[in-house]
């Protein structure tokens, strides 16, 4: 017998904590409200209450495509190296924080978000990491940036506004 999964009580207390990687169908361009075809791994990064009084859940892209490149990379891209990335449990990878989905928890786009003991968690970033892709979140975010963000996701129109700040963050480990 399989143990329940933690309910999602309200966006405050998410059942995943900030920094977890997660596996999750992160919805493609052409079809940006539906889950992506295939599991692929994202940073979570907190949580949103929806206008229907629900919670989504707010990831950002990430992608194993790494180079040693000298030149410096756009504002909204972090590129983790092997030996940090080892450090929890993943491989090199960038992430590309403007592009954001905002989706639900449900088995469509997280589809181990039911399968103990992890639900769906390959790692946890450390907080450097955090803060490095929370910063490019935010440049992101700003008028004028490289490129606009892209968030994902059913219903989406705009960007919600992602509560991360670092004194709320108890995620940390």
């Amino acid at each position: 017998m399989q143990a329940d999964p933690p309910k999602v009580r309200d966006a405050a207390s998410p059942l995943y904590k900030a920094g977890d990687m997660v596996i999750c169908n992160f919805p493609y361009s052409a079809a940006p409200s539906k889950p992506g075809p295939e599991p692929h791994t994202v940073i979570y990064l907190g949580a949103t209450k929806l206008p229907s009084g629900g919670v989504a859940a707010i990831v950002t892209y990430t992608t194993t495509q790494y180079s040693n490149r000298a030149e410096a990379l756009p504002p909204d891209e972090v590129q983790v190296d092997p030996d940090v990335a080892r450090s929890f449990g993943q491989k090199p990878f960038t992430a590309h924080a403007h592009k954001l989905a905002v989706i639900p928890f449900d088995r469509s786009f997280f589809r181990r978000i039911e399968d103990p003991p992890a639900y769906g968690r390959t790692g946890h970033a450390p907080r450097p990491v955090m803060d490095r892709v929370i910063t490019a979140v935010d440049r992101a975010r700003k008028p004028g940036a490289t490129r606009p963000v892209e968030v994902y996701g059913p219903g989406t129109r705009l960007a919600p506004k992602v509560n991360h700040s670092r004194r709320e963050h108890g995620a940390y480990r």
